[in-house]
């Protein structure tokens, strides 16, 4: 069975379409996507690549695919490589914001309790009702970890980071703004 005999079938979203689809095309995805994600960095990555361009595959297909300008086999290269692309640059973004919050927690650890202390009442004071910078509080405060977070404020672990950076760039603005000269550097 050719592709061209169960394209109607997969467009229209018959899974038993779908399943050959797979099995006619799986070892071809997962070798474009290797070739963008092959470094260490991104092995663990392969498996979560491939089935979130499964997700979008049939609708990429139906969008811009024509069986008369082309081969499913270059279509399935090519969106299949743009794809592992897109994903090797989440996972460089995910990486960056993970490493900045890092060093932004260890310059909290290594201040002073006087300006812990200023910046808790910034919180209280200024920031009661402001959700990101909550998770500041959550995670600082309370030591909480971000899958705890998570599920207080309903929310994804990335979700809770990034409102983690945004919190702490309010607070690090507002206390420069109170104290300009007692927080510089920090």
């Amino acid at each position: 069975m050719e592709f061209e005999d169960y394209y109607e079938e997969l467009i229209n979203g018959v899974p038993k379409a779908f399943k050959r689809f797979i099995a006619d095309f799986e070892k071809l995805i997962i070798s474009r996507i290797k070739t963008v994600l092959i470094f260490a960095l991104y092995l663990e990555y392969i498996d979560d690549c491939y089935h979130d361009y499964l997700l979008i595959i049939r609708s990429l297909i139906k969008k811009y695919f024509d069986p008369q300008k082309g081969s499913i086999e270059g279509f399935i290269k090519m969106t299949s490589f743009q794809h592992a692309l897109k994903c090797k640059r989440k996972i460089n973004q995910y990486k960056n914001l993970a490493n900045k919050l890092k060093e932004q927690r260890n310059n909290y650890s290594k201040m002073d309790n006087d300006k812990k202390e200023i910046i808790r009442d910034i919180i209280l004071n200024d920031f009661k009702a402001d959700r990101d910078v909550q998770v500041v509080a959550l995670r600082y405060y309370r030591e909480m970890a971000f899958e705890e977070i998570a599920i207080i404020i309903d929310r994804s672990i990335p979700s809770v980071k990034r409102r983690l950076a945004k919190g702490l760039n309010k607070l690090n603005k507002a206390a420069n703004k109170k104290y300009p000269d007692y927080f510089k550097g920090v």
